[in-house]
């Protein structure tokens, strides 16, 4: 498990996708999320070396159907 708050956590991902744009500056980094509260989505929208997000969106009366 990562032992981090939410601040130092999207902080860490912001760090490591700007190391990554230094080694190819041409790649594009992107961030996989689950659920998403309002502070997760604050902290995301402070990230400058993140340039795509993606969500993961359980919908627990679907889940059923398929």
């Amino acid at each position: 498990s990562i032992e981090m708050t939410d601040a130092q956590y999207y902080a860490f991902m912001d760090e490591l996708a700007g190391l990554i744009k230094v080694v190819n500056p041409s790649l594009k980094v992107a961030l996989g999320n689950g659920s998403l509260s309002d502070r997760e989505a604050g902290l995301i929208k402070t990230m400058t070396n993140i340039d795509y997000l993606s969500f993961n969106i359980a919908r627990p009366q679907l889940r059923s159907v398929c």
